[in-house]
């Protein structure tokens, strides 16, 4: 059960890293725009556990 759930966040990290690079956004710009810390942008493209579903939804949101 943890290893699906690890390779689901991982997929989404993938995601989310690739949709900020094609639209040229550095990870700070990201945080800024999200008002989140560099830190939590980090996480969540590592793929990381403990990112607030709310926050993964505005990243979801943001890359509409």
């Amino acid at each position: 059960m943890f290893e699906e759930s690890q390779t689901q966040l991982d997929h989404l990290a993938e995601f989310l890293r690739l949709a900020r690079k094609r639209r040229g956004w550095t990870q700070q710009s990201v945080a800024n725009r999200l008002q989140v810390s560099l830190d939590t942008v980090k996480r969540a493209e590592r793929g990381e556990a403990g990112i607030k579903t709310g926050t993964l939804l505005m990243f979801l949101a943001l890359y509409q």
